[in-house]
């Protein structure tokens, strides 16, 4: 495993973190307007969708052929 791999795992962690520690620092999240709390439920399955759509995804060219 090359070291810079991980860096990049550190610094991904260390960029994801917020979002994920907002509920236990923000214990006051449920007083959001229902809305919000609507929006913010479904951020993690659009993320995740969009990454499993570009993992699926195959670029083919004018003959249809992959890319």
């Amino acid at each position: 495993m090359s070291t810079e791999l991980v860096w990049l795992a550190v610094l991904m962690g260390a960029a994801t973190y917020p979002s994920r520690a907002a509920p236990l620092l923000a214990p006051g999240m449920h007083r959001l307007p229902v809305r919000v709390q609507e929006y913010l439920r479904l951020v993690g399955p659009a993320v995740l969708a969009t990454l499993a759509a570009v993992n699926v995804m195959v670029a083919v060219d004018a003959a249809r052929r992959p890319s």
